[in-house]
């Protein structure tokens, strides 16, 4: 009788990671199904966070030496499961700062993997400039001064207008048009914290249940008024101060993501306003030293990129953090919610990869840039 050879183990390949399943595999339980449901109506998100994951997760120059290239995309993935358990343990509310900053430095190289700082081996031989004992060693806290800086000059100028947290943004809309239309010339505004408005329909429309994700505070940098024509029209425009140390002038995908939501956030919140409409772009202002008022402006169309930032912020991040999708659900959503409804865990509404439309390949969980 002839025997069977003994066979070896198979090595794996990067192949076995590019195509494995989320660490945490989807809920096949109604009742985690009904969990999971509360929780997207109880736990908020900000932007902030998402940008910075978007960063980790982009490959740069400042990154060479991070992954190995077998280990790469499973650590992403490693990653976004990492995100998608502290967004669901409502990690990300319990941070409470005075200020909500928003990533003012982000030169889309920032990573907590592993305990790596890559943002202060950027820095470079800076210290060997005559001004670098003035400048604070962190990058956030020079960003945070490269920002201080414009807006002091703005301020000079005497075209800044100040929104304090939680008031009337469409009030401060209203006197920055007055003052643009008076002396037409461009007003800015300065914005303290926001509430976020609701984009259930938008996750609606691809699909999720509502309410879909739900946005935290939010803070743009400034918004631009300026004079459109001779019939009283005003456009605002968003306005991003991002700080590099490096010498490049790079927008990277987490700059678009951030500028293209505030611009969907603000055309909520101000459509409203009468004889006020909303750019066609947005504008990032580049900043290589925090202590000077100049800096290189770099227009975004909002034709081509809200494109790219709505896919991350309506399609990409739902499927990241496992959200429930609207043909798991019977009946309404909100009346489900509500009365603790119960499906009983012998029921048919489970989560699977061909019910949610979501593929396990690695390409459909990470978008390279």
């Amino acid at each position: 009788m002839l025997s069977t050879p003994p066979t070896t183990p198979r090595k794996q390949s990067i192949k076995d990671f590019a195509i494995a399943a989320p660490l945490t595999p989807r809920s096949q339980s109604a009742h985690e199904i009904k969990t999971r449901l509360t929780i997207a109506h109880t736990v908020t998100l900000s932007i902030s966070h998402f940008t910075s994951l978007v960063a980790e997760l982009t490959p740069t120059s400042l990154l060479p030496s991070l992954f190995s290239p077998h280990q790469t995309e499973r650590t992403r993935l490693e990653r976004i499961e990492e995100f998608r358990m502290d967004f669901l343990c409502g990690a990300f509310m319990r941070e409470k700062p005075p200020e909500l900053q928003e990533d003012a430095f982000s030169d889309g190289a920032r990573t907590s993997l592993g305990g790596v700082s890559t943002i202060a081996s950027s820095v470079g031989d800076v210290a060997a400039d005559a001004c670098a004992a003035a400048l604070p060693r962190s990058l956030m806290a020079r960003g945070d001064l490269a920002e201080r800086t414009i807006k002091a000059r703005l301020k000079r100028d005497g075209v800044l207008l100040n929104h304090s947290n939680f008031k009337s943004f469409p009030a401060v809309a209203r006197r920055a048009m007055t003052k643009t239309l008076a002396h037409r010339k461009p007003i800015y505004c300065s914005c303290g914290l926001l509430r976020a408005p609701n984009f259930s329909k938008e996750y609606e429309e691809q699909g999720w249940a509502a309410p879909g994700i739900r946005w935290g505070n939010f803070k743009p940098d400034l918004v631009r008024f300026a004079a459109k024509g001779d019939e009283g029209e005003v456009t605002w425009e968003v306005v991003e101060i991002k700080y590099s140390a490096s010498d490049k002038d790079i927008v990277y995908a987490n700059y678009k993501i951030q500028a293209i939501y505030y611009h969907l956030a603000l055309a909520k919140i101000l459509s409203s306003v009468p004889n006020l409409v909303p750019s066609h772009k947005v504008s990032l202002w580049l900043s290589h030293d925090p202590l000077s008022p100049h800096y290189l402006e770099k227009p975004l169309s909002i034709r081509t990129t809200a494109a790219f930032a709505e896919h991350h912020l309506f399609v990409l991040l739902p499927q990241w953090l496992h959200i429930v999708t609207a043909s798991n659900i019977p009946g309404e959503t909100s009346s489900f919610v509500d009365a603790g409804g119960d499906w009983g865990l012998g029921g048919a509404a489970v989560i699977t990869p061909q019910a949610t439309g979501v593929p396990l390949s690695f390409a459909a969980i990470f978008i390279k840039y």
